[in-house]
């Protein structure tokens, strides 16, 4: 008999990432110790769901990275908001932009413009959900939301989500601002830079794989 559902465990990540990843989702097991969070729990996925629909709709590549990637490779945690990422190549991000903003809110003043230059979408759902879009455009980028796979999280929502192997890479250079919206100019550019570096070193590593 398969186990019940459980609410996404408090607690943050430490340094690192979790011990307890695996190359196959976790059975999401009953909470024995703190109360349930069932209602945070939902909300989040019914936005997730939402802004999934949004994209299934304009028929662009995407998938969930981050917290709700998490719950199904690595030990449950609570989280907050919905990370996905969006691939819109380089040049093409206005209409990707404008079509989001026409279905969400924004959380901060003149979203569009700091998202065109920061390639982060800062977004909410109806729910008050907070939605990070990732406007991907590079080669490893794309390879991870071909990756991707669907996964039944609680409440039957089918949600798309980056592979184990892509999670970790992720975490690598995951070491950023909580709120992007803190960074100055420089550590934005010093944020972008080692996460183009992580992604080549990672993008030309694997075909040098494939040329042994």
């Amino acid at each position: 008999m398969p186990r019940r559902p459980s609410p996404f465990f408090a607690g943050r990540l430490t340094t690192g990432f979790p011990l307890a990843l695996r190359s196959q989702p976790q059975v999401w097991s009953s909470n024995s110790g703190g109360l349930p969070r069932a209602g945070s729990v939902i909300e989040v996925l019914r936005a997730a769901a939402l802004l999934q629909a949004v994209c299934e709709g304009h028929g662009w590549r995407f998938c969930f990275i981050g917290g709700l990637a998490l719950q199904r490779w690595g030990e449950p945690r609570e989280t907050v908001d919905a990370d996905l990422t969006l691939f819109t190549g380089f040049g093409g991000e206005e209409r990707f932009v404008d079509g989001l903003l026409e279905r969400f809110e924004p959380r901060i003043a003149d979203a569009k413009a700091f998202a065109l230059e920061n390639r982060v979408l800062l977004l909410k759902a109806s729910s008050g959900v907070g939605l990070d879009i990732a406007l991907a455009g590079l080669p490893f980028e794309e390879s991870l939301v071909g990756r991707s796979s669907l996964f039944q999280f609680p409440g039957g929502i089918d949600l798309r989500t980056c592979s184990s192997d892509d999670l970790i890479i992720l975490k690598a250079f995951a070491a950023r601002q909580a709120n992007p919206t803190r960074q100055n100019s420089q550590e934005r550019t010093r944020s972008t830079k080692c996460r183009k570096c992580v992604l080549d070193c990672h993008h030309m590593g694997s075909h040098t794989a494939a040329m042994r």
